[in-house]
């Protein structure tokens, strides 16, 4: 996720350019509640004919558009560059939250070649002050006209405060519209065609904006209140805007839960075509990835237990409609793709001596919660013997996967621990003494 800023044809160069300037340091936005320091924001760029619009387009909600004039020939802007500056704004009028500034460009001590020299700077000093002529065309309460000099690094200075000044201006335009049109829905809920899956997409893309500009916490808070509101909502009126209960996609019981483009989740969510199941899960998956940029890796582990061990209840509810063990299968995937997420998390960042604790403690909650679900499976395939403590009996060499207990299962870990008894062994041995350790 990123703050998108668009720019005109032919401006290539001086992209090129501010990519070197990037990212943006110390933002400052001050909300109604607090002050927040942005240390770093990227931005990604994009010309201008290629922005979409869409509501499910979260990742390129555009904050600022750029529009860089190179000629200092005052009859061309007159005859065509003022036309191209008016059309450019004539069609981001109707953006109400989203901020331009016009930059008069002066050129650098050295560009790249002749023909980019005499295509961007024709006419070069036959007329005044172009910048003068575009503050007095263009000119609003706010400045959005600037200068550049490329060669100075005073006057990128003040180019870049003004790009931050605008990129702020418009998220706190954009949060401002969201909170409004929030709070206008929310308002609603008890009444007819109300629908939650409209009232999400609206509240998590305010939640994406946050999230765009390194906000995780406010961005965490969004969807904390999104789980708030869809157990109220599902207390009040049920679950009428979703399809089924799901679960019985090929994969659903082994896939990595904390993938969230496994699916269309939000197109599924905004045609209301989503299931209980993916619902849950693509929720899920989002508080984590928060949870992470935020450098809370026990709190993943926390979360992670809390929802498995909660969210089972529902799946074993609607077993008669899931394939057989999808639970077990389901836990034991989710508690190993986690634990490895945060495993990667671990070795990249360092952490403080009392989070490591903290985090191998609540890593070996979910090793014990995934070999709890080895037991049940090795209880119903005979390779386990809770009563006297035995893994398998020597008598017991291989099983038969086919059998109607294991079809529904594709974790493939999972299915050759079920098919051989030595790899059961060895994958319960090592949960038993990793999660014993951890533990301790």
């Amino acid at each position: 996720m990123s703050v998108v800023v668009s720019y005109n044809e032919d401006s290539h160069s001086v992209i090129h350019e501010f990519n070197s300037y990037l990212p943006l340091k110390n933002l400052h936005y001050a909300s109604s509640s607090k002050s927040h320091v942005i240390n770093d924001l990227s931005i990604t760029f994009k010309k201008f004919t290629d922005i979409k619009s869409s509501v499910l387009l979260s990742d390129q909600s555009v904050f600022l558009h750029l529009f860089f004039v190179f000629s200092d020939d005052a009859e061309f802007y007159k005859t065509n560059i003022r036309k191209q500056i008016q059309d450019w704004l004539n069609s981001i009028a109707s953006k109400k939250t989203q901020e331009w500034l016009v930059i008069h460009v002066s050129p650098a001590l050295s560009l790249p070649d002749s023909t980019t020299k005499k295509r961007f700077y024709s006419g070069l000093g036959s007329g005044g002050s172009i910048l003068d002529r575009i503050k007095s065309d263009f000119s609003t309460k706010r400045e959005r006209c600037c200068g550049l000099k490329l060669n100075d690094e005073d006057s990128w200075k003040d180019f870049l405060g003004k790009v931050k000044e605008g990129i702020l201006s418009s998220f706190s335009m954009q949060v401002q519209q969201f909170d409004e049109d929030i709070k206008r829905l929310d308002s609603q809920r008890l009444m007819p065609g109300w629908n939650y899956c409209q009232f999400f997409i609206l509240k998590e893309t305010s939640a994406l904006l946050f999230e765009s500009m390194t906000l995780y916490e406010d961005a965490l808070l969004h969807y904390d209140e999104l789980e708030a509101s869809f157990f109220q909502t599902l207390a009040e009126q049920g679950a009428p805007w979703f399809t089924t209960f799901g679960g019985t996609d090929l994969h659903d019981d082994s896939d990595d839960i904390l993938n969230f483009k496994k699916k269309p989740y939000r197109e599924l969510i905004f045609q209301n075509k989503i299931t209980i199941f993916d619902f849950r899960v693509y929720l899920f998956s989002r508080q984590v990835l928060l949870v992470e940029k935020l450098g809370r890796v026990n709190e993943v582990c926390v979360r992670a237990k809390k929802f498995l061990v909660e969210f089972v209840r529902n799946l074993r509810e609607y077993r008669f409609g899931l394939p057989n063990s999808f639970c077990e299968s389901w836990v034991y995937s989710a508690c190993m793709s986690v634990v490895s997420q945060c495993e990667e998390l671990v070795v990249v960042k360092k952490f403080s001596s009392f989070t490591m604790m903290a985090y191998e403690s609540a890593k070996a909650e979910l090793l014990h919660l995934a070999r709890m679900q080895l037991d049940s499976l090795g209880k119903i395939s005979g390779l386990y013997n809770p009563e006297n403590d035995s893994i398998y009996t020597p008598e017991v060499i291989q099983l038969d996967l086919n059998q109607d207990e294991f079809k529904g299962i594709t974790n493939t870990e999972l299915k050759k621990a079920l098919t051989n008894v030595e790899f059961f062994d060895e994958l319960y041995l090592v949960l038993v003494f990793t999660s014993k350790f951890h533990f301790l």
